[in-house]
């Protein structure tokens, strides 16, 4: 593994570590009564999250996923084996990217080739 994976992985981990600390002071905060303290804390949490689903995106596009443009922060489109296709998981956008053949066959030789 190189140091870039091995960064990219730590990074990773950091996120999913810091969606479980938030997932745990959003319980927390539902056990608060209401008072401006609390509303305080809504705003607080929802900027996490949202800076958190900033990162997981710039982390995404950085190991070559493709973002969808439908949502802010984008949302991470996922490869669909089966349908040979990259989809938004948003249910709303369905954004859909067909995958590109490259089925014309490879020059290995002659002129200008570098191999």
């Amino acid at each position: 593994m190189s140091g870039t994976e091995g960064l990219f992985q730590d990074i990773a981990e950091y996120i999913r570590l810091s969606k479980d600390g938030i997932d745990l002071a959003r319980s927390a905060w539902s056990l608060l009564p209401k008072s401006n303290q609390r509303d305080e804390a809504e705003r607080k949490l929802s900027a996490a999250e949202q800076a958190l689903a900033r990162s997981d995106a710039a982390l995404a596009l950085k190991l070559g996923y493709s973002l969808c443009q439908g949502t802010y922060p984008p949302r991470i489109m996922l490869w669909h084996e089966k349908q040979k296709q990259t989809v938004c998981p948003n249910q709303e956008c369905g954004r859909v990217i067909k995958s590109v053949s490259f089925d014309r066959p490879l020059d290995m030789g002659g002129g200008d080739s570098y191999f």
